[in-house]
């Protein structure tokens, strides 16, 4: 009797601890999932107030979301780009770098360490990182690590490489006027003026209202003695941007051609 007691008694033992084990587990997942959950909400309303340039809230709320979900790689790339916006590089590189510790093929966060060594001025670092993201042949923006590694060999003084890597963006996005624009200045570093006339026309082709193309075709034109195309091109840019240094030095610029 006392064996078939004790029997019993480990029996219930095993089913009640099956029932709170059950029970926990049950309840740690659905406080996990209420997390993602409200981390997903942070992230949401922190990409509305960074597209909108609303940097203080989108700091906050993109760091509750990857305070509640910190093994999320987007959260931390967002995170990044809300700092570097808010020229804070080094917590920028921080959430970035574990990004990509977190996901190691994400192109996006490559990208985006790579833009805040150019805008450090460490051109080898930056061309390393656009490499890392040209690498997976699923990166949707190609286009703008490309770019970013095209400016990097132009700050070096490697125009040709620079040719080559902006060649490559407009290659991935034809329609890419940045890179239209930066291949122009490339040009003219190398002393193809004709082809840096015809790199600025196509970036103001793409990009209508592109005040530094513009202005860019206006000195080229100068120098290829098209006074008629150069004055075009400085009037335009002052009406795209008057008040500004640009306007000034293009309105300096119409005189001299007079």
């Amino acid at each position: 009797m006392k064996k078939e007691s004790q029997k019993s008694k480990i029996k219930n033992f095993i089913f009640v601890f099956t029932i709170y084990y059950s029970l926990f587990t049950a309840l740690y997942g659905c406080a996990a999932s209420d997390l993602k959950e409200e981390a997903s909400i942070h992230y949401r309303l922190g990409i509305v107030h960074l597209s909108e340039g609303n940097l203080p809230p989108a700091l906050k709320e993109l760091s509750s979301a990857v305070e509640k979900n910190p093994q999320d790689a987007v959260y931390r790339n967002a995170l990044g780009l809300a700092y570097f916006y808010r020229e804070l590089n080094e917590e920028a590189i921080r959430h970035f770098k574990e990004a990509i510790r977190l996901n190691p093929k994400f192109s996006e966060a490559h990208t985006n360490l790579g833009a805040v060594y150019l805008k450090q001025g460490e051109w080898d670092e930056a061309i390393g990182e656009s490499k890392k993201a040209i690498e997976n042949i699923f990166y949707t923006a190609p286009e703008t690590a490309f770019n970013n590694m095209g400016w990097a060999y132009f700050q070096k003084g490697d125009y040709e490489k620079a040719i080559d890597s902006y060649k490559k963006a407009i290659g991935a996005n034809p329609r890419y006027g940045l890179a239209y624009n930066n291949m122009g200045m490339a040009y003219m570093k190398t002393g193809r003026d004709r082809d840096a006339q015809d790199s600025f026309a196509l970036a103001i082709k793409h990009v209508p209202d592109y005040a530094e193309a513009y202005y860019n075709l206006g000195i080229v034109s100068m120098k290829l003695n098209d006074k008629k195309r150069a004055a075009q091109s400085f009037n335009e840019v002052i009406k795209i941007l008057p008040d500004t240094d640009m306007a000034r030095s293009s309105m300096e610029n119409l005189k001299s051609l007079k």
